[in-house]
């Protein structure tokens, strides 16, 4: 393989350095033995049903670091196969190897013949999960993983990794904010939109900014939605919607003489349209 197949590879195709082994049951074992060898540096390796690899899992004692990627997996009634990999899995949940970033899968839904195609698509995922831009869709899980602390070191990974922008982009705070909104939670909420909506958050998210809006409102926050309003203003003048939304908003502050102002130009608008 060192002296053959990957020369071979590298040679004829378009490669970038990169280096991932997959492999199904017999083949997964020996990318599990080059791995505790390493005599190949692999960046990864996607490992279904690899078998036989019990008597080789003690061998990791000896390894202390290891700068690589580890995803495998197995389904509900493979036995022998089985027992490899949770006691791999056992093994890996109680110890600590620098470098190695590994998780493991149990592919309920499947058998010994079919566990080669869901593991390469997880293992694949696995590898590449700082290519996408951070996006939460569940606040449970957001906050459980660390809340901005995680948001925020996973954009320094990416950028490392990737050679992105270390900074979060407007999309992937929107996504905060709106889990935020989702669990109904106003205090994280107001934290969030404290500090992520700016004039410049809101020129890219545009009409999203509405549902941030909205959630001021509902939680007696109307001179926050204005701020907002009158921002998206400025890039929609002729919205009839954002402008009765803001003479709603300042008549909840019994602010009638800007209200009538608003109302007066969605009326111009709304006229305009006939």
């Amino acid at each position: 393989m060192n002296t053959e197949l990957l020369p071979y590879v590298e040679g004829n195709f378009r490669t970038n350095g990169e280096k991932l082994f997959f492999g199904w049951e017999y083949a997964g074992s020996l990318g599990f033995n080059i791995m505790l060898k390493n005599s190949i540096a692999f960046d990864g390796y996607i490992l279904a049903s690899p078998f036989p690899i019990w008597d080789k899992v003690e061998l990791l004692d000896n390894i202390s670091s290891i700068n690589t990627m580890l995803h495998f997996s197995v389904s509900p009634d493979e036995y022998q196969v089985n027992h490899g990999t949770e006691k791999l899995d056992s093994w890996l949940s109680s110890k600590n190897i620098s470098g190695l970033d590994w998780s493991y899968s149990e592919l309920l839904n499947e058998e010994h013949s079919s566990t080669g195609y869901p593991t390469l698509y997880h293992g694949l995922r696995s590898y590449f999960k700082y290519y996408p831009e951070f996006q939460e869709d569940s606040f449970k899980k957001f906050i459980k993983a660390g809340g901005l602390e995680y948001a925020y070191d996973y954009s320094k990974k990416r950028a490392h990794k990737y050679g992105f922008s270390s900074d979060l982009s407007s999309w992937s705070k929107y996504t905060i904010i709106r889990a935020a909104i989702r669990a109904n939670d106003y205090g994280h909420f107001q934290s969030y939109a404290n500090e992520f909506v700016t004039n410049e958050f809101i020129g890219d998210m545009k009409y999203r900014t509405l549902d941030i809006a909205d959630f001021y409102e509902e939680n007696e926050n109307p001179k926050k939605a204005i701020e907002i309003y009158e921002a998206l203003l400025t890039l929609f003048p002729d919205s009839e919607d954002i402008l009765k939304r803001t003479g709603n908003a300042y008549m909840s502050i019994d602010n009638d003489n800007e209200a009538k102002k608003y109302f007066k130009l969605a009326k111009i608008i709304s006229k305009r349209k006939k």
